[in-house]
């Protein structure tokens, strides 16, 4: 059950929270009312591409495809017409309470599409733009936080 808005969690572990319960395709069931919960707790929870990729009609679980450094990398298979998109989330653990820069490409967390990707960040919307298979991508991850990416492929 989502918490997301109890007072419990930060702001980035709501996010984390969210962003895992999409990216394992779980339900969505909240242990609150939206009508009494901060404006911050209200957008995470409203979010329509959270929502959207987590009701994904493929209906397939994501899974974890690296665990280094206190960061743990999910990915999930969207449906898509011709080749799949993907959401990915980058998932903070680490212990130290900073901010931790982490870099990879898309071959290594098992991206295949030749042409490449365009990537976009599902909460802050941020677009990153075109992403070949062996581009680095680097990431600044908040503790306890998430960096969740929606990812499709260039036609």
């Amino acid at each position: 059950m989502l918490i997301v808005g109890d007072y419990s969690l930060s702001y980035e572990e709501s996010k984390a929270q969210m962003a895992m319960w999409a990216i394992l395709a779980a339900p969505l069931f909240m242990s609150n009312d939206l009508r009494s919960i901060s404006p911050e707790a209200r957008t995470i929870l409203m979010n329509k591409e959270v929502i959207r990729i987590s009701q994904d009609s493929l209906g397939m679980q994501g899974r974890r495809v690296i665990k280094e450094h206190g960061i743990e990398v999910w990915t999930r298979v969207i449906e898509n017409k011709a080749f799949p998109s993907y959401a990915v989330v980058f998932l903070n653990r680490r212990d130290d309470g900073m901010p931790y820069k982490y870099s990879l490409t898309l071959d290594k967390i098992g991206f295949e599409y030749d042409m490449g990707y365009e990537l976009s960040e599902v909460f802050s919307g941020q677009h990153y733009g075109h992403y070949d298979l062996k581009r680095v991508l680097t990431l600044h991850i908040n503790p306890s936080g998430v960096v969740m990416i929606y990812a499709v492929p260039m036609s």
